[in-house]
C-alpha cells in the first residue's frame, strides 16, 4: 500500500482512483528543536525549545481537510480549465493544535514518549469520530453552482505486532476520473492522426483500472500499442521494400519484428524499450490483478510518452513539407 505522500492536494482530488487505499503514517512523531527569545528579570536570552509534533502524514491529512486555496483545473460543466476553489472542512479545534508535547531545556531525549503518543491517539480518535467519512467540495470560480464532490473514508487498521495504520480511501466522486482523463487526452492527443482509432481503447484502459480491473487496462493499452504500429505501417508502407512488407503482413509475425521493420519511423521510446509490449502481454496472460494494478501507472505513462513523440514527429514532418514547398516556390522564382 502506498503512502499519502504519493499525491499532492490536486492529486488526492483529481488523480487518486476510486477505492485506492493510502497509508497515513501515525507512528513517527516529529521531534523538532527551535530557539525562542525569552525575557526574565529584564534580561533577554535565547532558550531551546523541544517539541513533539504530528507525524508528517497526519499533518497532510489535516491539511487536506482544511485546504481552501484556489486550484487551477478542469470544470466539467464549463468544459474547460478554470480557477477552482476547494471548500474547507471544519474540524475539531483540538486537531489544529499540532504540537503534542514540548519543553524547555536540554533534556528532551530523557523522557518517555508516552505522553505525546497518548495525545496523538486521542487526536486520531477525534478525527475518526467526526470525519470517518468526509466530503471535499470544489467549486468553479467562474460559476459558483458548478460543483465537484469527492468522498473519502478514514479507517484505523491493525497490522503485524498490533501496529496501527490509518488508511485513507476515496469511495466516490462526481465527476468521475474518466471525465478528467477524457478531457486531458482529448486536449493533448486529438491532433494525432490516428487518435479516433485509439480513443476508445485509451478510455477503456483507464475505466478498467479505475474499476479495479487492471488486467483489462493492460489489454487495452496493448491494443493501443498495436494500433499505433499498424497505423504507422499503413502510413509508410509504400516506402518499405516488398520483402519487408511480406514479412510484416505474415500472420505469425511477432510484434517485436514489426517494430524492427519500422524502426526508422517509430518513436525512440518504443524502439529502445520494445519490452513494453512483453510487459503488457504478461499483464494479460500471467500477472496477477495486484501486480497489474501496481505497474499500471508506469506502462500507461510509457504509452503516453510514445504518443507524445508521435505528435512531435507528425509536427516535424508537417513543418518539413511546408518548408520544402516554400523552398520549391523560391527556387522556381529564382530560375525565372
Amino acid at each position: 500500500m502506498e503512502n499519502i505522500s504519493k499525491y499532492d492536494i490536486n492529486g488526492l482530488l483529481f488523480k487518486m482512483p476510486l477505492y485506492e487505499k493510502l497509508n497515513i503514517g501515525i507512528t513517527k512523531i516529529q521531534k523538532i528543536g527551535r530557539s525562542e527569545t525569552r525575557f526574565e528579570n529584564f534580561m533577554e536570552y535565547e532558550e531551546e525549545i523541544y517539541e513533539e509534533k504530528y507525524p508528517k502524514d497526519f499533518d497532510e491529512i489535516i491539511d487536506f481537510l482544511l485546504y481552501e486555496d484556489d486550484i487551477y483545473g478542469y470544470c466539467n460543466k464549463c468544459k474547460k480549465e478554470n480557477s477552482l476553489k476547494s471548500v474547507k472542512i471544519n474540524v475539531d479545534e483540538r486537531l489544529l493544535e499540532r504540537t503534542l508535547h514540548g519543553q524547555y531545556g536540554d533534556d528532551f531525549d530523557d523522557y518517555d514518549d508516552y505522553r505525546a503518543m497518548f495525545k496523538l491517539n486521542d487526536r486520531i480518535d477525534i478525527l475518526l469520530k467526526k470525519h470517518e467519512y468526509f466530503t471535499k467540495s470544489v467549486n468553479c470560480s467562474h460559476k459558483g453552482n458548478h460543483k465537484q464532490i469527492f468522498i473519502y473514508k478514514l479507517e484505523l487498521q491493525y497490522g503485524e505486532n498490533e501496529e496501527k495504520k490509518l488508511i485513507l480511501q476515496k469511495i466516490g466522486q462526481d465527476p468521475s476520473n474518466i471525465e478528467f482523463h477524457n478531457h486531458n487526452i482529448r486536449d493533448k492527443y486529438s491532433k494525432y492522426k490516428n487518435y479516433k482509432n485509439i480513443k476508445s481503447d485509451l478510455n477503456k484502459a483507464v475505466i478498467s483500472y479505475e474499476n479495479n480491473f487492471a488486467v483489462g487496462g493492460f489489454l487495452y493499452l496493448r491494443r493501443v500499442l498495436e494500433k499505433i504500429v499498424d497505423y504507422k505501417y499503413e502510413e509508410v508502407k509504400c516506402n518499405i521494400n516488398v520483402d519487408n512488407q511480406a514479412r510484416y503482413e505474415e500472420k505469425k509475425v511477432k510484434f517485436i519484428e514489426k517494430i524492427d521493420i519500422l524502426k526508422a519511423e517509430l518513436p525512440e521510446h518504443l524502439t529502445e524499450n520494445t519490452y513494453i509490449y512483453s510487459i503488457l502481454s504478461a499483464g494479460v496472460h500471467s500477472l496477477t490483478e495486484e501486480e497489474c494494478s501496481e505497474y499500471f501507472s508506469v506502462v500507461e505513462k510509457s504509452v503516453y510518452f510514445i504518443l507524445d513523440e508521435l505528435l512531435q514527429l507528425q509536427k516535424r514532418n508537417k513543418l518539413n513539407k511546408k518548408i520544402q514547398k516554400d523552398l520549391n516556390i523560391i527556387n522556381s522564382k529564382i530560375k525565372k
